[in-house]
């Protein structure tokens, strides 16, 4: 199977994943030029954004005797609010996954807001430290809502600010989406999410020192490595095809064809989150950032080098077989 057909396949499956999001407000940052987000095949315009906690609930703190965090919740949703339509999510709902920081949606309406009575998607969102470990600078690298398997709202980029969250912690924070494709009496009885993000992880010295030591003895065999000369250049969009690809100490080295199919210039391509599959099986995932600051004219690639560091690695040596990529990317354009 081809790059492109894996990469078409993947983005079909996880349509239907189900996603998250944070509690918060957020404002637009301006920017130059602009900057566009996609998923492989689907185009989705991105800005800057940064999310502003208005609760005075910091944290749900997990108890001392206890490893179960506290995952109670008072449903905000008001009647004079308007509308007689909401989703409710309640704990055992909850997306909770160890060694990361998840974001899932519990409850979520529509109000009409400002002079134009436009519609306004309300989510308020659980944001849960899956770590051993305080984490901060919590960023929302993507996050898709879907509604009767029709994607409804985005976010691509943006970060939580002043937040930080010890170990197995919570906080409800709310993502106001003014930008959604749906009407005011919307049934969100189907709403379905899927969302990304990542956080600094304040590891103590003597764990990554640990760690770094440990890694170091993991020498992989000569299956676990990949080249190729082939690479897809589809029209309309950037196409970023893995081409070479081998562990290195600690870090998983990703050399990519990156090709501009669009008939305009580029610049600034960021990997907002990429999910690196062997044999089906996924061996890292995580953000990137920014792999490519170099212009590149319509119609020609270029190349470029990134890492999967150690927290976003998945399998250390995992043989690496008909390798396939699935990533979010954005760029900006004058």
């Amino acid at each position: 199977m081809s790059i492109k057909n894996k990469i078409i396949s993947l983005f079909c499956t996880f349509s239907v994943c189900f996603l998250c999001v944070s509690s918060q407000n957020f404002e637009q940052i301006d920017t130059n030029g602009t900057d566009i987000s996609r998923i492989k095949g689907t185009a989705a315009k991105s800005v800057s954004r940064t999310f502003r906690n208005e609760s005075e609930e910091a944290f749900s703190p997990v108890s001392n005797d206890s490893d179960t965090p506290d995952l109670s919740y008072t449903p905000q949703y008001s009647e004079n609010i308007g509308n007689n339509k909401y989703y409710y999510l309640n704990g055992e709902n909850i997306n909770i996954l160890k060694n990361n920081v998840t974001i899932s949606p519990v409850e979520a309406y529509t109000y009409l807001d400002g002079p134009d009575y436009k519609t306004v998607l309300c989510v308020h969102c659980r944001i849960y430290n899956g770590y051993d470990y305080d984490v901060s600078d919590i960023s929302v690298d993507c996050i898709q809502i879907f509604c009767s398997n029709k994607k409804i709202a985005y976010i691509h980029g943006g970060e939580c600010q002043d937040l930080t969250l010890k170990p197995h912690q919570s906080t409800i924070w709310t993502f106001y989406f003014d930008n959604c494709s749906i009407d005011f009496d919307t049934d969100l009885s189907t709403l379905e999410c899927v969302s990304y993000a990542h956080a600094d992880v304040h590891k103590p010295d003597d764990v990554l020192a640990d760690e770094a030591a440990l890694n170091e003895h993991l020498i992989p065999d000569a299956q676990c490595a990949y080249k190729t000369n082939e690479y897809t250049t589809d029209d309309n969009v950037v196409d970023i095809c893995p081409t070479k690809i081998y562990y290195k100490n600690d870090k998983l080295v990703v050399c990519c064809n990156i090709y501009n199919g669009h008939n305009y210039e580029i610049q600034e391509l960021k990997l907002n989150w990429g999910n690196l599959y062997s044999a089906g099986e996924l061996i890292a995932q995580g953000n990137v950032g920014t792999i490519l600051e170099d212009k590149i004219k319509p119609g020609e690639n270029a190349s470029c080098e990134f890492e999967f560091g150690v927290d976003s690695i998945v399998k250390y040596n995992a043989r690496i077989i008909d390798p396939y990529f699935f990533y979010y990317y954005s760029y900006s354009y004058s």
